[in-house]
């Protein structure tokens, strides 16, 4: 079986086939029917079986997956690796959705080799509880992207095996008897159900939280092919397959014609952005067939890694051929010859305010963990629940929560004064209930959240990000470091920037809130000195990188830095000329920038867009203060091709 995965000549039987294969495989009633069969379906199985066979060949931690898929023994040493100290991994939800696939995929096997592995992974999966417990200091049960793996890896065990671990549900049950909690076992299903239920239809009804967001999305779509693939539940599968394709297309929303990610989110890491991520890259790969350097070995196998994302899709009979339908009609037209507009936005929901709405009939334990979910964190709103749950089940010397022991010991109406007294830091948190505008045509995109707490700390957010093809440019507050991948993780904004973008041109103005200088204080082991206002701009090729310019040209005029990258072209308007380390930089507290990108066919030669810019845009920005009123006004205007957009920032 392994030698004709990837052959050619059994593109055919894949097509027929690949359904029914898979489905004596896992012994699941509820297989997706038989693809809906376009011009993309043949590529798509034939780049499924390319991957299955790269797993099978290449050995690392999914290929065990690929292993289990087409019937064979896993590599013992691979699962031991995964078994390992399970319990005391931080993010162990990362390790048991690919033992969960293992399982399924092997769980009729008549091999006694495989039968013993997996009652190691059983036995090692009935020690860690699936959800919140008291006492629990290391394992995170409260993102969007790993409550996707607990909820599914929880039911799927109940489906498989009868068997729930779920303390939150017993205690609830059994009020009074926390210690009994710690060591229960078999619970009722209706309420893990329900809570895997709420989450499901929160993500096909709102979408997801972590919107575009490399690092994570992967994770997410772990969680819910598990569910596609093997529920036995037909109301939960039907929701997990909606939920799985609303994710994929999002993710392609933002993806150029280059098979290139890089986008505005709410939940992501600066390495994601200096580099290609293969777990995204190879997902976008499967399902288009793009691939930004298959003229560059080491970037071909990128795309072409069996990694968390490409592991599970690769596996899965989820039909993906409406999802790629889509994205090509927003790459060519109709006669192929021409490419669209995409010019679009999207709400990242719910709100703050519509998900207390929304969350009212569950349980208080699992309400909270959604609200954190979204970032809820010791928002003024949320103070009180997040306190009573760090309290009630002794969570504040969990690694997540130990830079917050100063609302510990402060009674609750305390600590929601507090909360507000340190709003630049306790609202920002939240990620949703903002807008995201996208502007993608060919090989460019520019994305951005709008009015995304201006002034206040970042935590892991990069509200605007442009691409002229291969490469991420995006503006960032802190202080500069020679090389961008030493910057922290989180918080990954000193102060975020009021952003207004209009098709391809974007406002950006930064302008720190009064009080954010009080963090340092509240956080002594904070990252970095949030006062350090700097605002840089990451440009490929300067300092911190290779030295070598992706761009094809590139030139300063004024303010203005132009780059092209084929027929792709970016203008980036500085608030100042100063370089930090080498990297485009400025030191004052109020700063105006402005991003324009465009290509061939919206300003023919690269030339004439350089003339443009130079002759027909504005930049303007201006500061006063108000002795009588005792405010300050800080405004800014960038016009571009017809589009004006102005702010006026008052404080």
């Amino acid at each position: 079986m392994r030698a004709g995965l990837m052959s050619s000549t059994l593109v055919l039987f894949w097509a027929f086939f690949f359904p029914m294969v898979k489905a004596n495989v896992q012994k699941n009633e509820y297989q997706t029917s038989a693809p809906n069969y376009s011009k993309h379906t043949y590529a798509i199985i034939e780049r499924q079986s390319e991957l299955i066979e790269v797993g099978l060949t290449n050995i690392g931690r999914y290929t065990p997956i690929a292993q289990a898929f087409v019937g064979e023994d896993v590599i013992q040493i691979q699962v031991q690796h995964l078994l390992n100290n399970l319990e005391y991994d931080r993010d162990a939800a990362f390790r048991i959705v690919v033992l969960m696939r293992i399982l399924l995929f092997s769980h009729n096997t008549k091999s006694s080799q495989q039968k013993f592995m997996n009652t190691q992974i059983m036995d090692k999966l009935q020690s860690i509880p699936f959800w919140i417990t008291p006492g629990e200091s290391t394992r995170v049960y409260w993102t969007e992207n790993q409550q996707s793996i607990w909820l599914s890896s929880a039911w799927l065990l109940y489906e498989y095996c009868g068997i729930i671990y779920d303390n939150e549900i017993y205690m609830e049950e059994n009020p009074g008897k926390e210690q009994e909690a710690s060591s229960s076992s078999v619970l009722s299903s209706t309420k893990l159900k329900q809570r895997l239920i709420h989450y499901l239809q929160m993500k096909t009804e709102f979408g997801f939280m972590e919107y575009f967001s490399s690092v994570y999305l992967p994770y997410t779509l772990s969680g819910l092919l598990n569910l596609v693939d093997f529920c036995q539940d037909e109301e939960i599968r039907t929701l997990a397959v909606d939920a799985t394709i609303k994710l994929l297309d999002t993710i392609l929303l933002v993806t150029n014609d280059r098979g290139c990610f890089f986008a505005a989110s709410g939940k992501n890491y600066v390495n994601f952005y200096l580099q290609n991520n293969k777990a995204i890259t190879g997902t976008i790969w499967l399902l288009t067939g793009l691939d930004s350097s298959t003229d560059n070995d080491e970037g071909a196998a990128i795309a072409r890694s069996f990694d968390i994302g490409t592991a599970f899709l690769a596996t899965s009979s989820l039909d993906v051929t409406s999802i790629v339908d889509r994205y090509y009609k927003t790459i060519t037209n109709n006669d192929g010859n021409g490419m669209v507009v995409v010019d679009t936005s999207i709400d990242i929901k719910p709100s703050l305010a519509d998900s207390l709405d929304y969350n009212t009939n569950i349980s208080k334990v699992d309400r909270i963990m959604f609200q954190w979910s979204m970032g809820g964190y010791f928002h003024p709103d949320l103070a009180d629940d997040t306190q009573w749950l760090l309290n009630s089940y002794d969570l504040w010397h969990h690694g997540e929560f130990q830079d917050f022991t100063a609302f510990d010991s402060l009674p609750s109406r305390l600590e929601t004064l507090g909360s507000k007294a340190l709003a630049s830091i306790t609202r920002s948190s939240v990620i949703t209930g903002r807008t995201v505008n996208i502007f993608r045509f060919g090989q460019i995109v520019l994305s951005s959240v709008q009015n995304f707490y201006p002034g206040r700390l970042g935590y892991e957010v990069y509200p605007v990000v442009a691409t002229t093809g291969t490469v991420a440019i995006w503006l960032q507050s802190g202080r500069v470091e020679p090389d961008w991948s030493d910057r922290p993780d989180s918080p990954s904004q000193a102060h975020l920037p009021y952003i207004e973008q209009k098709r391809n041109v974007a406002l950006v103005m930064y302008n720190p809130n009064n009080d954010i200088d009080l963090i340092q204080s509240f956080i002594p082991d904070i990252p970095y000195g949030v006062d350090d206002f700097e605002v840089a701009l990451r440009w490929p090729g300067s300092a911190g990188e290779d030295g070598n310019s992706i761009f094809d040209e590139e030139l300063d005029s004024g303010r203005w830095k132009i780059g092209r990258e084929g027929d792709g072209y970016i203008a980036v308007a500085r608030h100042c000329l100063d370089v930090i380390h080498g990297i485009p930089a400025c030191l004052d507290e109020n700063q105006l920038w402005g991003i324009v990108v465009g290509n061939s066919a919206m300003y023919g030669s690269f030339d004439a867009f350089v003339d443009k810019i130079q002759n027909e845009s504005s930049y303007e920005s201006s500061y006063s203060w108000n002795f009588w009123t005792r405010t300050n006004t800080f405004e800014g205007t960038i016009g571009f091709d017809g589009i004006q957009i102005s702010h006026r920032w008052q404080y």
